[in-house]
């Protein structure tokens, strides 16, 4: 099978043929691929940086309240005359607080409910801001209690 392509009479190699034509409208497009493809390489590390932030900040997140739940209720014991070897409740929501990777930020340790404020830094090369969790302990309040003994 052979392919003729018409031209019209008298078209040199770069007038007005069919083959001119074609070449001026595609254009040469060689590499514009690659420049392409460099040109979201900028964008997709902001997207992978920008979710490593948002890991880390669950991250520290996870971590002040794990803390800070901890710390209230070691606050809490730490008001029983015989729990916590004596420390003051404040302490020893600090030491517990800090124990798991928080800072203990404040303390309402007058009664219960205990409410405690901790911190904990995110840890990552563009930490934007600590994360601050309030947490705070209620008084257990006995519902029913069914005991098979007391028959």
């Amino acid at each position: 099978m052979t392919v003729t392509l018409l031209c019209r009479r008298g078209a040199d190699e770069h007038g007005s043929g069919a083959v001119a034509a074609l070449r001026r409208r595609g254009g040469d497009q060689h590499g514009s691929g690659a420049v392409a493809a460099l040109s979201l390489i900028p964008v997709a590390l902001m997207v992978v940086v920008l979710a490593f932030e948002a890991l880390a900040m669950v991250a520290a997140a996870a971590t002040a309240s794990g803390a800070a739940d901890l710390a209230a209720l070691a606050a809490a014991g730490a008001m029983d005359p015989g729990g916590s070897g004596g420390a003051s409740p404040g302490d020893a929501a600090a030491r517990i607080a800090t124990a798991n990777g928080a800072t203990l930020v404040s303390c309402d340790c007058d009664g219960l409910p205990v409410v405690v404020v901790a911190r904990a830094a995110v840890d990552s090369p563009f930490g934007l801001a600590d994360t601050i969790v309030v947490s705070r302990t209620g008084r257990a309040t006995l519902v029913a209690v069914d005991s098979p003994l007391e028959d």
